[in-house]
């Protein structure tokens, strides 16, 4: 029987679809490439949480999060990989590095529920153990660039368990809490 002791909340940035198609296409073709790799939801974990973030809390996020941003796109290029850790099993997350002006402010109003920020921030596409090493498909793999504004913050909630003998995750995205449209000053209003 599972129990939820192992659970994991997350704070996640969610592109627009059209992004995920084009990081899950980025994911193929690593796979295809030879790639053993556990899969991950084309998200960016920002933070571990001690419990889920309420609407109005999400929502302050959002604001802070296009107000950081501007008149930018959100970026991700290159490749890096980051601590992710899984319960008791540490990982590395590797993705596009996600390049997010000013995180750690930002999520200082609702630092009483954040454990910790995850740094470098990654557009996951693949979690690997810690004791293997990058495999070298990955190597000859060419990296893109994602550029984006449209974006989402949700809570994720995140549970390894045993099936078989064999390590699975199950996983799940809340409601998503879209960042407001840029922000247009029109003379007048």
């Amino acid at each position: 029987m599972e129990t939820k002791k192992n659970r994991q909340n997350f704070l996640v940035l969610v592109p627009h679809r059209d992004t995920r198609a084009l990081l899950q296409k980025y994911s193929e073709t690593l796979f295809k490439s030879g790639l053993c790799a556990y899969t991950f939801p084309l998200a960016a974990p920002l933070a571990a949480l001690h419990c889920p973030l309420n609407a109005d809390e999400l929502k302050q996020i959002a604001h802070s999060l296009r107000k950081a941003a501007g008149e930018s796109k959100f970026s991700a290029e290159g490749a890096v990989k980051t601590a992710f850790t899984t319960g008791a099993q540490e990982m590395d997350l590797y993705g596009p590095q996600l390049n997010i002006p000013g995180l750690s402010g930002i999520l200082k109003e609702s630092e009483n529920k954040i454990k910790s920020v995850i740094s470098p921030a990654a557009l996951g596409v693949y979690l690997l153990p810690k004791d293997i090493e990058q495999q070298t498909c990955c190597q000859n793999t060419e990296y893109q660039k994602f550029d984006f504004r449209a974006a989402a913050i949700a809570n994720m909630y995140w549970q390894p368990f045993e099936a078989n003998g064999k390590t699975c995750f199950k996983w799940k995205i809340g409601k998503l809490c879209w960042l407001p449209k840029k922000q247009t000053n029109q003379p007048g209003a």
